[in-house]
């Protein structure tokens, strides 16, 4: 017996010493293997891998994703606008592909380092900005600091700075859980567990080929985690959204406002009724329930992300040329 029980105590000491050699081991391949389809661009101090496509002369559109979501949840937008667009997307500081960044990560400083970054890939006329979950936030922030270089503004199921205090219980408890889940998964990513489980569907669905294979490699990392973790502290400390709280008004800028309905029982009409308050901040607002989409399926699956491209065409048409 009490070999058998040392022989226990000695696989359950093994076994996070095998998690960590195999998370080292995978990520050295997926940096061979798995080269992300864009460039690392040096931005206000950070590395940031950005990918444009279309047209250099075409309408400018810049994408931002939702906290601790990979760039490549874009790929199907992207590629629906960039026939008659430019469209870029990026990573922010530390996540993604972007290289690891030790500085601010809240929305401000997030919104100073996409100014340069719009800069540095030449995109100078003023661009259509469009935000994803925590992105929507961000991009709110941009165009209230940088009104001259946005055209319009797509908020896509966008995060609203008091949604940890207006949604349901259930509401506030999803929030405060999707808050506290990149701290975990960065530790737990030390020891390859999101290798060995695999991401969470709601990240990879509609996601295919090697748009797939670079975000379950990225889910896996643990400095996106990391730098996800970062963010969520800037939530909850109030750097982030205390500045999206100062936005009285974005005037006239043109807007489209774009909302999954697919939660569970009880928050549907409270986060409509939030979404409502954010087109509320421009005069020339529209929103839009797009029906049977969830968060992520919004810009992830083939019909909705059809949906949000032709949106954000119908708003730069609109806009006329600038």
């Amino acid at each position: 017996m009490r070999r058998i029980a040392l022989a226990i105590a000695g696989l359950v000491l093994l076994l996070p010493a095998g998690g960590a050699l195999l998370q080292g081991a995978a990520s050295a391949l997926d940096r061979s293997r798995l080269p992300p389809p864009g460039e690392i661009v040096t931005a206000g101090g950070a590395g940031l891998h950005v990918y444009c496509s279309g047209p250099p002369e075409a309408p400018p559109v810049f994408l931002e994703t939702g906290m601790g979501v990979v760039s490549d949840a874009w790929v199907r937008v992207q590629d629906d606008l960039s026939e008659d667009h430019r469209v870029c997307r990026y990573d922010r500081a530390g996540t993604g592909h972007s290289a690891r960044f030790d500085g601010p990560k809240d929305a401000g400083a997030t919104a100073d380092r996409l100014a340069a970054l719009a800069q540095a890939v030449g995109v100078e006329r003023p661009m259509v900005l469009v935000g994803h979950s925590y992105g929507g936030l961000v991009a709110r922030v941009f165009a209230h600091r940088y009104p001259e270089r946005v055209a319009g503004l797509v908020l896509v199921d966008s995060s609203h700075e008091e949604m940890g205090e207006r949604l349901p219980p259930a509401g506030r408890d999803m929030v405060d859980d999707i808050l506290s889940a990149f701290g975990k998964l960065s530790i737990a990513n030390r020891f390859g567990v999101l290798r060995i489980t695999g991401a969470p569907g709601l990240w990879m669905a509609g996601l295919e080929d090697a748009a797939r294979d670079r975000a379950a490699a990225v889910y896996a990392s643990v400095a996106h985690m990391a730098a996800a973790a970062e963010e969520a502290a800037a939530w909850r400390d109030g750097a982030s959204t205390g500045l999206a709280r100062d936005i009285e008004t974005l005037g006239n800028l043109p807007m489209r406002v774009l909302v999954a309905d697919e939660y569970p029982d009880g928050l549907v009409e409270s986060w409509i009724a939030l979404q409502r308050d954010l087109a509320g901040l421009s005069a020339q607002s529209r929103l839009t329930v797009v029906s049977g989409a969830d968060h992520y399926g919004l810009v992830q699956n083939p019909e909705h992300a059809a949906r949000v491209a032709g949106e954000i065409r119908a708003l730069w048409q609109s806009v006329g040329p600038e």
